[in-house]
């Protein structure tokens, strides 16, 4: 760039500006001036070299990091493809009992909050009152030999109440 007779020269976004030649100077001062000029050259050349290896070093270190996320958000989506097929693996399992719409099948076993369960007991227990099944036993016999109708294989199950 020429700005008003002197020359301008850029170096990592900063304004250097150099002084310009006249004309009327002997040969000796031109000469001496233009060495200066090389001097100051070579000095801006140098600076250059370093912003320019600097640049490079930023640059690799941002693919390197770049790379690195690449890689680490392709573990997480594999990740989660593994957790959601088991979530898909998991629904399969789970199987809702028709007669009591309480009871949820989960790996051949059939669980129930204690508070269902005792409230179904207390029912059981006044509707047969002469009987000497216990609640869990009764919930056992009911629970064992039943068909898992999503794998449609006969399994028997038994009721686990939770403590």
């Amino acid at each position: 760039d020429v700005l008003k007779g002197k020359k301008s020269t850029w170096i990592c976004c900063k304004s250097q500006t150099l002084a310009p030649l006249s004309s009327t100077e002997d040969e000796s001062s031109q000469e001496t001036t233009t060495k200066e000029m090389f001097k100051q050259l070579l000095g801006k050349i140098a600076g250059l070299e370093a912003a320019v290896t600097f640049n490079g070093d930023v640059i690799e270190e941002i693919r390197t990091a770049f790379d690195s996320l690449k890689k680490e958000n392709l573990i997480l989506k594999r990740e989660t493809d593994k957790l959601r097929m088991e979530v898909e693996k998991l629904k399969g399992e789970i199987w809702h009992n028709k007669k009591s719409n309480k009871c949820i099948k989960i790996s051949c076993r059939c669980f129930r909050k204690k508070e269902e369960c005792n409230v179904r007991n207390e029912r059981q227990t006044r509707d047969n009152p002469g009987s000497t099944e216990t609640g869990s036993q009764r919930e056992t016999r009911r629970c064992e030999g039943k068909t898992d109708s999503n794998t449609k294989r006969s399994k028997a199950m038994s009721c686990l109440l939770f403590q």
